[in-house]
């Protein structure tokens, strides 16, 4: 968890989950939620940052066969 928590990407996803949680609060705060879970702070941007790492990551689940076929040899 540790040498988790040292890589820049994980610290920078970490850093902008937190900044744009506290926009959230303060710039666009919720009079009217349709339901209880959109009042908390930083829901939605979790299920974005979630969102996008499961679109990046089944897309290069799903590519990655494809695109790293190895070279066939000449006879």
């Amino acid at each position: 968890m540790i040498a988790l928590l040292k890589d820049r990407v994980v610290l920078g996803l970490l850093a902008t989950l937190v900044v744009l949680t506290l926009l959230e609060l303060f710039v666009y705060p919720h009079s009217h939620p349709y339901f209880p879970w959109h009042d908390w702070a930083g829901y939605t941007v979790l299920i974005a940052i979630v969102a996008a790492l499961v679109v990046g990551w089944g897309t290069k689940a799903l590519l990655a066969p494809r695109l790293q076929v190895p070279e066939e040899t000449d006879e």
